[in-house]
């Protein structure tokens, strides 16, 4: 059996993306990931305009619509098994620095996949 980048045998990534997408609301946007968020100055902020809710609907429509790029997740530089990282460009501005894109982590769990952290980006 073979695994890539987060996603088993028998499954594809639009299917694990749409099944992220629907657990949503499993997904706890963290404070510091907020243009409102005053202290971790160097971390990817939503605008200070943008409510947890506004992000959880920014990131399920990123899975479903939006431009995918996909890579590998690495914790403590090994590679994540149980994860992969995918980068969508949403279009417009919705980092406190220009982003337009957005980073999603997405985790399998007994559930399925599951969002488990998204912030705005800037890759060159």
């Amino acid at each position: 059996m073979t695994q890539e980048l987060g996603v088993s045998d028998g499954e594809d990534v639009a299917t694990a993306l749409r099944r992220a997408a629907e657990r949503i609301v499993e997904w706890m946007p963290k404070g510091v990931h907020f243009g409102w968020e005053s202290s971790f100055k160097n971390k990817g902020k939503f605008l200070a305009t943008m409510t947890k809710d506004e992000a959880r609907d920014l990131v399920r429509d990123a899975l479903l619509r939006a431009e995918i790029e996909r890579h590998p997740n690495q914790r403590d530089g090994r590679l994540a098994e149980d994860q992969f990282v995918v980068v969508a460009d949403v279009g417009r501005t919705i980092g406190t620095r220009g982003q337009t894109k957005i980073r999603i982590v997405i985790v399998r769990d007994a559930g399925g996949h599951r969002v488990d952290n998204a912030f705005p980006v800037r890759l060159r």
